[in-house]
């Protein structure tokens, strides 16, 4: 018997590519951009909120590890739980420094721009995500916050994830499913408090696409069993939370009083500044908006003016740069919707729009605006590697005390040399003289400087520059100081300098 072999057919495979794996994947050019922009431009020492959170967190995660108890009362003033953001950024600091603290800002903000993508894709389409995506991956506080090692990073990554989960939870058949969004949006509170101005619209979102993909009986049903299960935890975690974490509640976000007054309208056209763009072609969309969707459009230009409404509302110009970035999230996907009708985009990206020179242009002013905003608010503090570098050679192990202004700084950079109980700021300070008298403030910082109670004395006259002023006349007079450094310095703001007094030996 004679056989006869037949070959199979072989099925072609496409050699990979990497234009291929951009239009099957077109979201990760995006993120790869943003990277790369954030990384390879954004650079300085640690930021004075950085400093406080990563070493309040290896506090905490060194104690967790058996290490000596935390005796700081971080709760009470931390806008966030100290045992979620600071001790993943204090974890991260303890293996790989400050960058791999930063690092996990990046990935939050990343898989934010990506948020934007899919939430896009299922609000409009898939050239409104990506170009939404675009967009707002390059606004100054965006680029910003994914070099900040804070909770901002971290917080907006959940809500994000929370609204993923609204629009995919609308077209599972298991209705149940909205129980499983109320831990997510509860774990963003916990990490920044300021993030429950932003639980209400991702509600919204699930509430929008539920009725639109199963009716009005389903979009209260799922909702309502969402809304119901995090009114349950969060009443549970009432009553678990010690008391000084609802106090930190109450004197950072709900009851706060404003660290940098300013009025209503310098705040307004800050906001105006930082995401005014977006929040203009936000309006453009409408122009092509459907009527059925004219409701979802108002929802996500209201959400972008949410953060601006309430720093107006409190006074407060702290942490404004910040929140923007939170309601440029829900507008982001509007936005890409208006530049593909304004580009030609509105079927795919194969061929070029009829309007694409104008689409690109759009793109890139606002790369330039957001690039420059984000240097400029990475500039705004000192670099302190210099005056690091001087207090190496004055401090020692377990003694001697240091008053600093922004002692947070030093703090962290010398937490391997100096104790935490070394360390007084110009926030607060309490002293009794040696005739017994308790003093507080201005007082007690000026007895203990005629005393010669801190062994060296960091002013640059910054933020408390009134303070500094005030006291400084103990340290000038050459009685119980000298001076031994003036070290230059350049922020956004201008030039200064610190000034490094010692107590002089007896």
């Amino acid at each position: 018997m004679v056989t006869q072999s037949i070959d199979q057919p072989r099925l072609l495979q496409r050699p990979f590519s990497l234009f291929g794996l951009a239009f099957k994947w077109p979201i990760i050019p995006v993120l790869v951009f943003q990277s790369l922009v954030s990384l390879l431009t954004l650079h300085n020492t640690a930021f004075q909120d950085e400093a406080l959170y990563v070493y309040a967190g290896r506090q905490l995660f060194d104690a967790m590890l058996g290490g000596p108890p935390v005796t700081e009362p971080y709760s009470t003033y931390f806008s966030g739980l100290p045992y979620l953001y600071p001790v993943l950024a204090g974890a991260a600091d303890t293996l790989g420094g400050l960058e791999l603290a930063r690092a996990i800002s990046l990935v939050s903000m990343l898989f934010v721009t990506w948020s934007v993508y899919y939430v896009g894709k299922h609000l409009f389409n898939r050239n409104s995500a990506l170009l939404g995506a675009i967009v707002f991956s390059v606004q100054g506080s965006v680029l910003f916050l994914s070099r900040l090692a804070t909770y901002d990073a971290l917080c907006l990554a959940l809500l994000s994830l929370g609204a993923v989960l609204a629009v995919r939870f609308a077209s599972s058949k298991l209705f149940f499913l909205g129980f499983f969004l109320a831990p997510v949006l509860l774990l963003a509170f916990l990490t920044k408090y300021a993030g429950m101005l932003f639980i209400p619209s991702v509600f919204f979102l699930f509430f929008w696409q539920t009725l639109q993909l199963k009716g009005w009986k389903q979009a209260f049903i799922r909702t309502g069993i969402s809304f119901v299960s995090l009114i349950g935890l969060a009443f549970l975690l009432l009553n678990i939370l010690p008391s000084d974490v609802v106090a930190g509640l109450n004197s950072t976000t709900t009851n706060r009083t404003p660290l940098m007054s300013a009025s209503g309208t310098d705040l307004a056209i800050r906001a105006a500044t930082l995401g005014g763009g977006l929040f203009v072609l936000g309006l453009i969309g409408l122009i092509w908006i459907p009527k059925k969707q004219l409701l979802l459009a108002f929802a996500l230009l209201g959400t972008a003016l949410l953060a601006p409404a309430y720093h107006i509302y409190k006074g407060e110009a702290t942490s404004l740069h910040k929140h923007v970035a939170f309601g440029l999230f829900f507008l982001a996907p509007l936005a890409g919707y208006a530049l593909a009708n304004l580009s030609g985009y509105t079927e795919h990206f194969k061929k070029l729009g009829k309007n694409w020179l104008l689409g690109l242009t759009i793109c890139l002013v606002l790369f330039a605006i957001g690039f420059n905003q984000a240097k400029g608010l990475y500039g705004e503090w000192a670099n302190s590697d210099n005056l690091v570098n001087v207090l190496k050679t004055q401090v020692r192990p377990g003694s001697g005390r240091i008053l600093a202004e922004e002692s947070e700084v030093p703090r962290y950079y010398l937490q391997n040399i100096v104790q935490f109980w070394q360390w007084s700021g110009l926030y607060w300070f309490e002293y009794t003289d040696k005739n017994g008298n308790y003093l507080t403030g201005e007082p007690a910082y000026k007895a203990a400087l005629q005393e010669g109670y801190f062994d060296v004395v960091i002013l640059r006259y910054g933020p408390t520059a009134a303070l500094d002023y005030a006291i400084d006349g103990d340290l000038k007079d050459g009685k119980n100081y000298e001076l031994i450094a003036k070290i230059p310095y350049y922020t956004g703001f201008g030039s200064g300098d610190y000034w490094i007094w010692r107590k002089k030996v007896a």
